[in-house]
């Protein structure tokens, strides 16, 4: 079961000082800073090389077109993008393909970085694009008042599955809602729970270092309500991979 929004909340340690020391100790301070690399999918990390994190940038840029078709909307239209969880940067830079500005959100300055850097490095042809860099609090909400302007497309890769709790999925996605345009668009990648011991969902702070890879998961159903729940209108579940149960979500509001 599915709840509503109202009845969806975090639990009051994942708000509290502790609760930042535990992401930061794994997307911050890590002690090994090849493997937080890897698992925020920098470029040229052991994940990704550059052809790699290239091919990233454009399959989801690709999605995004395939969204505003999808809403209807015409190419070519000014839009302002919001990445949730940038990571090394490549749904920034994918958002960069179609919008005017792009607003990067993430727990880790140091993502935000990268994130700010690969825009600066000239990989990635076009206009200039604005760029707003946001480090997150445990607290989703805060971040609606710091945004510079409303949300014509809201990304989030490669994050969802590794929040500490799944009420800050519900979080997340209704900071998003009260941010975005009428009929703006949406694409949120989840690792979805097919009812095997591995990718059930691993809660809770105690256990965050040692599960934070598999800690949230959804059923695909429980996501689709979820979205419902909040108001956005799904479109489609997309690019479903079976060897690691991830799936995307395309929305519109």
């Amino acid at each position: 079961m599915v709840t509503t929004p109202a009845e969806t909340t975090v639990d009051d340690a994942l708000e509290s000082p502790r609760a930042r020391a535990m992401a930061t100790a794994v997307w911050e301070d890590c002690d090994d800073e090849e493997y937080r690399r890897h698992i925020s999918h920098y470029r040229n990390s052991t994940l990704y090389d550059d052809a790699g994190f290239e091919t990233l940038v454009n399959n989801l840029a690709g999605r995004i077109t395939a969204l505003y078709r999808s809403a209807g909307q015409p190419p070519g239209q000014p839009r302002r993008g919001l990445d949730w969880g940038s990571g090394g940067g490549a749904s920034s830079l994918a958002l960069r393909r179609s919008c005017g500005h792009v607003t990067s959100v993430d727990i880790s300055s140091k993502n935000l970085d990268e994130t700010a850097r690969q825009f600066q490095s000239g990989q990635i042809d076009g206009a200039e694009v604005g760029f707003t860099p946001i480090l997150a609090d445990t607290d989703p909400s805060a971040v609606a008042a710091r945004l510079p302007h409303p949300i014509d497309v809201f990304v989030s890769t490669s994050t969802f599955h590794v929040l500490p709790d799944r009420a800050l999925a519900g979080q997340i996605l209704r900071t998003g809602f009260s941010v975005m345009r009428p009929n703006a668009v949406g694409y949120v990648q989840i690792r979805y729970d097919d009812g095997t011991q591995r990718y059930r969902p691993r809660q809770g702070l105690d256990g965050y270092a040692a599960n934070h890879l598999f800690a949230s998961s959804w059923t695909l159903t429980e996501f689709w309500a979820l979205l419902e729940d909040v108001g956005f209108r799904p479109v489609n579940i997309c690019n479903m991979n079976t060897s690691s149960n991830f799936a995307g979500f395309a929305f519109r509001k």
